[in-house]
């Protein structure tokens, strides 16, 4: 698998899931660890920019919020 951060090519080493269980992102090393840092760092415009980034930009996490069909 690739990472799913916006414009990533390295291979997913860590996966996110949500409460549900459900995947939402997928994460190489790097951008693993600056997702832990954003969240770590506790300000919610870093962890709000990493988070979308995470799921492979603003369109991705859209359609992964609202389903498919919205797009």
């Amino acid at each position: 698998m690739i990472c799913t951060w916006r414009d990533c090519k390295q291979p997913a080493k860590h996966v996110c899931k949500s409460q549900t269980g459900d995947v939402w992102a997928r994460l190489c090393v790097l951008h693993s660890e600056a997702l832990d840092a954003a969240i770590d760092s506790g300000d919610p415009k870093k962890i709000m920019s990493c988070y979308i980034k995470a799921q492979g930009g603003s369109q991705k996490a859209a359609a992964r919020m609202w389903g498919d069909h919205q797009q």
